[in-house]
This record gives structure tokens, sequence and C-alpha cells, in this order.
């Protein structure tokens, strides 16, 4: 039996045994609508360095972002000077007799700290002023605010809060003169009512001395406890016909002292 001839006009591509013949030459592929354009299959382009541009412009951004960030935090500071300002603020008009509400209208003695209450202190303070103005003498109010109270019964607890504040009374008990009358009339708030005072410069000094030993450290069960205190002072004028006025310049001289530093006296 005759085997069939293979015709030549076999298709390209094709070899005489049936398989795909391997073209000549280097690949290419026909463009899409042009088929007379054949491209090779791998464009091989030269590499291009990638190049980093750092202009005016992204400079100006880093340091404008820089400004705004020292600005917000210079914001946030000032802003939390002045809350506990006026915190403070409010705690002492709580002392004028147009504000006592009946919870602090009952005079007696503080049951923490053994001091005389807010009504007690508003009452004594009455009678002093008006006994100062009789006899000619003036009469001086010390407010003391222990700085960042809150925060500290927050990380220590309530317990620690209670020792710090019986410590700071003994402690300005122990710093005054005999006579000088300590009081509790806030949660971390203190007022001394000294009668007969001498020189401004000795008040003074009787202030730097009660702001100093309160602000030393305190030990809890052998921990040492930071603190820092701020003191506002008043003496009398002969335009205090009541304690209002008094109290109210006492109430504004704390309020400088905390926002302007720690540990600190201000008339």
């Amino acid at each position: 039996m005759k085997r069939p001839r293979l015709s030549s006009d076999t298709p390209a591509g094709l070899s005489l045994r049936g398989k795909k013949s391997r073209p000549s030459g280097p690949a290419t592929f026909s463009v899409p609508g042009h088929p007379n354009l054949h491209l090779p299959e791998s464009v091989h382009l030269p590499h291009l360095p990638q190049v980093h541009l750092t202009t005016s412009s992204h400079r100006k951004r880093s340091r404008r972002n820089l400004r705004l960030t020292i600005g917000a935090g210079v914001a946030v500071s000032l802003l939390a000077a002045a809350v506990a300002a006026y915190a403070t603020r409010e705690k002492i008009r709580g002392l004028l007799p147009n504000n006592r509400t009946p919870e602090n209208s009952e005079r007696g003695l503080d049951t923490l700290t053994g001091l005389p209450n807010r009504a007690e202190a508003q009452w004594w303070l009455n009678t002093r002023l008006a006994r100062a103005r009789n006899r000619n003498h003036r009469l001086a109010v010390m407010i003391l605010d222990i700085n960042g109270f809150a925060d500290l019964n927050e990380i220590h607890g309530r317990e620690v809060g209670d020792h710090v504040l019986q410590v700071t009374a003994a402690r300005m008990q122990s710093q005054l003169r005999t006579g000088d009358m300590v009081c509790r009339v806030a949660n971390d708030t203190f007022m001394v009512i000294m009668d007969a005072i001498g020189p401004d410069h000795l008040i003074a000094r009787i202030g730097e001395r009660v702001v100093t030993t309160v602000s030393e450290p305190i030990s809890f069960h052998g921990e040492p406890i930071t603190i820092s205190a701020s003191i506002g002072f008043a003496i009398s004028q002969d335009k205090d016909r009541t304690p209002d006025l008094l109290l109210d310049r006492a109430d504004r001289a704390l309020v400088q002292a905390k926002a302007s530093n720690r540990n600190v006296v201000q008339f």
C-alpha cells in the first residue's frame, strides 16, 4: 500500500510531522487594525532612576504643621489653667453670704480635719473684721489651694487624698501665729483669718513659709506623695464694711497665683 504524498502546500507554521514549527527570527505580534505592522513581543525600555523632589512648598507645609502643633499644645495648657482658676473662683464665691446653701449653713467643725467648716469661717470672718475696724487694726485673709488635687485623688485614691488634707491642715497650723484661725472652706481649699497683722512683708513671709511647708512631699505607707499649693492674700481696708470685698480680692489673688506658677504667694 502506497503512503500518501504530502503536499508541499503545508500551512505555514507546521512541520512535515504536523507539529508547530518554531519561526525563525525574533517573535513579533500584530497590531489590531494594522495587519502589516508587526512589533517585537518584548520591548525593553531603558531604566529611569526615581527622582525625589523636595520643593519649597513642602518645607513651608512642614513648618506650618509644626507651628500648628506647638500652638495647639500651648492652647491646651492655657485652657487647663483657666479651668482650674475658674473652679477655684467658684469655690471661693461659695463663701459669700448670698451663696450659702443648707449643706454648708451649719456652723461646726470639719469631720475630716477637725478645722472650722465654711459656715464657721464665715461667722468668724464677720466677727473679726468688725473687731478690727473698732480697734483700728488690719485683718488679713489667706486662701490656700492644693494644686491638682482632683488628679491626685484620681491617681492615688480617696484614702490618699484624705491623708493629704489632714497633713496639710496640721502643717498650716504649725506655721501660723497663736490666734490665727485655719478653716477648711472647700474640698481642697483652706482659709486663714489673721488678726492684728503687722507690715505687709511680714505677712508675705508667713505665707511663703506656709506654702513651702505644705508643699513638702507627704509619706503614705512609705510612698512619697508630691504636692504643691498656691496662696492668695488680701488685707482689709477702710472700705471693707463686709467680708465680700475682702474675699473677692483674696479670690483674685489666688486665681493669679495658680495661673502664673506653682507654690506662689500673691497679694
